[in-house]
């Protein structure tokens, strides 16, 4: 554990770390957040599942794009305006959910959410990188956001359907983004730490089409993952209610 604490130790990182899981906490708990949310209150699994999988679709086709605005310009300039604006499309989808607006609505707020979503997991990552000069000490440094990363996920979800289902249905919709706009703006304020803007260059890279054909295989992998995650959030609280012990 010494390498590990010794990683912790460096300037600045602790700040950093500490805001950085924080922000990441929500995005482990959205999926079974707003899975509780629809199912409590249109007592449609099938909604649900529609809007979680517009969100994942659209986080699929966003993520890309704002980490490659991020690349270019800065964490701390592209982040805060994204982090306001998914912060306020997961407060609509909430207040949709409330108000029993058409299930359309829903279906818009989610793809809002789910492409506005910031991968704070990934925005750690490369402030590791920025901060490391040496292969051992990234590998270690990757290793401790892994199990960060296990940490969020096994333990959100929980905290999600407790609070939905034992609470109200909207009450781990109101945490994940209360926890998702403290952290986040935590984060992003640490500008000592952000890794500088580094703006595409005529020429630099491999062709879009190479780059797609060879993560092709990766791509398909990660998409049965994302259909295991996917189903078993809906299909486990689906479950679970109907032995009737939702919590």
């Amino acid at each position: 554990m010494h390498g590990y604490f010794a990683l912790l130790a460096l300037p600045g990182v602790k700040r950093f770390w500490a805001a950085g899981f924080l922000a990441r906490f929500p995005n482990a708990m959205m999926g079974m957040a707003v899975t509780v949310l629809i199912s409590g209150l249109y007592r449609q699994y099938s909604l649900a599942g529609k809007v979680s999988a517009t969100m994942a679709i659209a986080s699929a086709i966003g993520a890309p794009l704002i980490a490659r605005l991020i690349d270019r310009h800065g964490q701390s300039r592209v982040g805060r305006p994204v982090l306001g604006m998914l912060t306020l499309s997961a407060a609509l989808l909430t207040l949709f959910a409330l108000l029993r607006l058409p299930q359309w609505t829903l279906i818009v707020a989610g793809a809002l959410t789910g492409g506005l979503g910031l991968q704070f997991g990934t925005l750690v990552r490369t402030r590791w990188n920025g901060l490391l000069n040496d292969y051992a000490r990234i590998h270690r440094a990757f290793s401790l956001e892994s199990v960060a990363d296990d940490i969020c996920f096994v333990i959100a979800p929980s905290v999600a359907a407790a609070l939905g289902t034992s609470v109200a249905p909207a009450s781990a919709m109101f945490v994940a983004v209360a926890l998702l706009l403290v952290g986040g703006f935590l984060f992003l304020a640490q500008r000592d730490t952000e890794p500088t803007p580094s703006p595409r260059q005529p020429g630099m890279g491999a062709h879009p089409a190479a780059t797609a054909l060879a993560s092709a295989p990766v791509a398909v992998a990660f998409i049965a993952v994302g259909v295991i995650f996917g189903a078993n959030s809906i299909a486990m609280v689906a479950m679970c209610e109907a032995l009737g012990a939702k919590w």
